[in-house]
């Protein structure tokens, strides 16, 4: 009796052992993202810097948007309670229409939808949400139309690590990458020092 048991437990530990040394998929670096200076919603002046030293969850939207933006925004809502209270992360939503959404608008619109003090509405001028989108995340960004200072935007998610380095994006609107984007952020976690 005492053989079987013992060998279950070889096999146990054999493995754990085994699993313990499976290697992760180390995140290609993309690209460093430039310096910018946008605004939040309480009106603060925010830097690409001052995120540094966090990992980072972006997406870009905008307040009036009636297609792809609320589920966006849901998704991100979906993200947030997936990371403790302590997890080194921040969530971040860009404004592509930096004319209508001034802080005071993506104040009220995160009064509605924000679940999570570690995410942040920001806005900017729109020559700079324009660089930052095309410069800095290498997502599209463009006029919507003739007579629109809306800016065509992706359905994209960028995870961002500590550094400021793009080292993912993921399709908010394939269920299996918001999973994605969860695993892979909390192995950033293991990057930061």
């Amino acid at each position: 009796m005492l053989e079987p048991l013992r060998l279950f437990s070889v096999f146990l530990l054999l493995l754990l052992f085994g699993a313990s040394c499976a290697k992760e998929i180390a995140l290609p670096v993309l690209f460093t993202l430039p310096e910018a200076s946008l605004l939040n919603e309480s009106g603060s002046t925010v830097s690409m810097a001052t995120s540094k030293g966090t990992v980072g969850i972006y997406n870009f939207i905008f307040t009036t948007c009636a297609g792809i933006c609320p589920m966006m925004t849901q998704r991100m809502r979906e993200l947030t309670p997936q990371f403790e209270a302590k997890a080194p992360i921040r969530f971040y939503s860009l404004s592509v229409d930096p004319e209508i959404d001034t802080p005071a608008v993506l104040s009220a619109y995160a009064s509605k939808v924000r679940n999570d003090s570690r995410w942040s509405f920001l806005t900017g001028e729109r020559d700079e949400v324009i660089r930052l989108s095309i410069d800095g995340f290498k997502l599209s960004a463009g006029g919507a139309g003739a007579g629109s200072d809306r800016l065509l935007h992706t359905a994209r998610f960028a995870l961002v690590d500590a550094k400021g380095q793009v080292r993912g994006y993921y399709d908010s609107e394939e269920p299996d990458q918001m999973k994605n984007i969860v695993r892979d952020a909390r192995q950033l976690f293991k990057e930061i020092h």
